[in-house]
């Protein structure tokens, strides 16, 4: 199941896919998206695994199995780096350092 949440409400606008990975759907991606704070507290786990991470250096120009790339996303790997736009979203939504 594919979830896509659309901060602007416009095609243009920024939107955020999240996937839940079991065929069929969980509900896991569901239950976060129905309740802002559940989804809060999603986004923060998902900040501090990447800002806690060590690959790529201070720049995060690289990513690595414990932050990003996974067997589903081999496909992009070498385009995957957990720092500059990936936490700059975290610090739009206002998680993370401010």
């Amino acid at each position: 199941m594919v979830h896509s949440i659309r901060f602007g409400g416009k095609v243009s606008e920024p939107a955020l896919v999240l996937f839940d990975t079991i065929p069929g759907g969980a509900g896991q991606v569901r239950r976060a998206i129905e309740d802002e704070a559940t989804l809060r507290k999603v986004l923060t786990a998902a900040w501090e695994n990447l800002n806690n991470c060590t690959c790529g250096g201070e720049q995060g120009n690289a990513s690595c199995y414990g932050c990003l790339k996974n067997y589903s996303n081999q496909f992009c790997h070498e385009q995957l780096e957990r720092g500059g736009k990936v936490l700059e979203f975290f610090t739009l939504m206002g998680i993370g350092k401010q």
